[in-house]
């Protein structure tokens, strides 16, 4: 298996431009399903539209749609390149709820307290703090209602077990758990050990949720999902680590969102505790580490693995610039 090769910063964007549209479409037809099962009479329809507003603001608007795209991607690693999306939608809509989710709280005052997301205002910022914890709660509950309507060809255990990777990432065992070790950096000993902590929880959880949901929608074996989850721990480490590193070296318009929150709260990072060469040499062994996992993972699947939407997606968290 060749190393990474340079890829262009709009590669996401290119190489998935029918995906990220198919997802796109799926997240304003889940809001619209909803507004037509409401049916809100003539005095609820007009303060209801600004609710509907802050939901699209919040999931529509903006994003890269990394973990629907990944879950998309491992399905289609077992299911085959032709396989129906159909079989993982409902699971790639609900991950990308839960993502908009915990950024609508992340950002709310009493967290990190940020202005900028995705280059426009936070949800908070343009709606107000009670309707963007509404927002938040509307969002965290609609994920596991569309995932209970998941294809009726795909086996109720796989959608059950779904329903179990999804809760967990989405609180204890992943991003309550992390956002909470984030806040609580100064009371966590500087080490090395406690950002990857931190890491592991609020970024790795639901990368690995993406791809472990997706492979299983697909049938994939036992082995087979543990080595999506490896590979989604390793890809969710580097994605975090890069992300602080770009939190300090790239500016506000650059990322869509403000530059510098690390230092300004006093987080714990690889780049602040141990500085920009250390943090660099730490991105360096952690490709490396994915890499292994993505050569650990085509075996698991055998020859039919195709290595290079994966090799891509590694480049791609290597050298990604917002």
């Amino acid at each position: 298996m060749t190393s990474p090769l340079p890829v262009p910063q709009q590669w996401l964007h290119t190489a998935y431009t029918a995906e990220r549209a198919w997802v796109d479409a799926a997240l304003e037809e889940t809001l619209q399903q909803q507004w037509e099962y409401l049916k809100p009479d003539e005095l609820l329809a007009q303060p209801l539209q600004a609710l509907w507003a802050a939901l699209r603001h919040a999931t529509v608007l903006g994003g890269k749609r990394v973990r629907p795209l990944l879950a998309l991607e491992a399905f289609r690693a077992i299911a085959g390149p032709r396989a129906p999306w159909e079989g993982v939608q409902h699971f790639a809509v609900a991950l990308e709820l839960i993502h908009a989710q915990s950024l609508v709280f992340d950002d709310l005052p009493c967290m990190d307290n940020d202005d900028w997301r995705r280059g426009q205002p936070t949800v908070h910022k343009a709606f107000g703090e009670a309707t963007a914890v509404l927002v938040g709660d509307a969002l965290a509950c609609l994920a596991f209602e569309v995932l209970a309507q998941t294809s009726a060809t795909v086996p109720p255990a796989a959608v059950l077990r779904c329903v179990q990777l999804l809760g967990r990432a989405a609180s204890l065992g992943g991003l309550v758990t992390g956002q909470f070790a984030d806040m609580q950096a100064l009371n966590l000993p500087p080490t090395r050990a406690s950002v990857l902590l931190i890491h592991t929880h609020k970024t790795a959880a639901l990368l690995q949720c993406a791809l472990v949901g997706g492979a299983t929608l697909a049938g994939a074996s036992v082995g087979v999902v543990q080595a999506f989850s490896h590979l989604g721990l390793q890809f969710g480490l580097l994605f975090q680590a890069i992300d602080d590193t770009l939190d300090a070296t790239a500016t506000s318009e650059q990322l869509g969102k403000t530059a510098g929150k690390d230092a300004e709260q006093a987080k714990l990072s690889l780049y602040h505790l141990e500085g920009p060469l250390a943090a660099a040499e730490a991105i360096e062994a952690l490709s490396l580490q994915a890499q292994q996992a993505l050569e650990a993972l085509a075996q698991a699947v055998g020859p039919t693995f195709d290595t290079a939407p994966w090799q891509g997606w590694l480049s791609y968290l290597q050298q990604r610039q917002t």
